[in-house]
């Protein structure tokens, strides 16, 4: 029985179906034969009762679909757009950062090429491919040797100045040991009277020494050293080396306790210059 009743009430939405279809077949034979149109208008009306919860149902079943549909497929299209946008941003940082690092490489062939304390001395350019920082030296080696005029001892600077000496020289590259290497000694003037003293170095990272300054001498901070240019000296007169900092002396001291920065920065670890110069006999 339970079996039968849930059969018939299986039928009844067919039955509805069918009968909707079936009035609406002859709604449209009596509209086209023209008759009664109150009767008409009366069967159109429930008609149209009869069909509004069907068609509401279908229109809450397809549109969440189709807003579906369109959402994923205007998701989809701002993804595509987004990846594009950012590859082109990728792209144009990529070409800025070739643009400036080009533009800092002519800036520093620039400064190497006028070379204001050169004083006319010949000079080749080369490029640093190395650097041999240890704890216990700070060389670079250059792209440049013999075959170029390149020689053991020759000055080598950056555009703002003294950068080292070279200690090793092959057909094609060279070593040069930084003034910071702890075996580095220069001799260089000071003060307004051309006092002179050495400058010493003491490995990566450290302050440079500034050795016999006597005690009392006036010192000024920020100060800049330049190289003696003494007879049978390494280097020519009048190079930039360091930059003194805070300078202190304790009771009793032979000289001044004064420390001193390389005044050549990093970015003259990129391009340098060896000054083809030979101390003078």
């Amino acid at each position: 029985m339970a079996r039968s009743r849930r059969q018939r009430w299986s039928r009844r939405p067919r039955l509805v179906l069918a009968l909707l279809v079936l009035a609406s077949i002859s709604l449209i034979t009596l509209d086209i034969r023209g008759g009664g149109h109150t009767e008409i208008n009366r069967v159109k009306t429930w008609a149209s009762d009869a069909f509004d919860p069907l068609r509401e149902a279908v229109d809450d079943l397809t549109e969440p679909v189709a807003g579906f549909l369109a959402g994923a497929f205007d998701a989809s299209s701002v993804q595509r757009s987004n990846s594009q946008l950012r590859a082109q941003i990728g792209n144009l940082q990529e070409q800025l950062d070739e643009q400036g690092d080009l533009q800092r490489r002519i800036n520093v062939l620039d400064n190497l090429d006028n070379l204001r304390f050169a004083n006319g001395i010949p000079k080749v350019v080369a490029e640093v491919v190395d650097l041999g920082t240890s704890e216990f030296s700070d060389t670079i080696d250059i792209d440049k040797g013999t075959s170029s005029g390149i020689d053991v001892g020759m000055p080598v600077v950056g555009g703002q100045g003294l950068i080292g000496i070279v200690t090793e020289a092959a057909r094609a590259d060279a070593t040069v040991q930084l003034l910071t290497d702890p075996g580095s000694s220069i001799s260089v003037r000071y003060g307004s009277t051309g006092n002179t003293a050495v400058v010493g170095g003491q490995g990566p990272g450290s302050p440079l020494t500034v050795d016999y300054i006597q005690p009392r001498t006036p010192v000024t901070k920020g100060e800049i050293l330049f190289t003696s240019g003494l007879a049978h000296g390494l280097y020519p007169e009048g190079i930039p080396v360091a930059r003194m900092n805070a300078t202190s002396a304790s009771a009793g001291a032979t000289q001044e306790n004064v420390t001193a920065t390389p005044i050549a920065g990093a970015t003259d670890l990129q391009y340098v210059a060896v000054l083809e110069w030979e101390p003078q006999p």
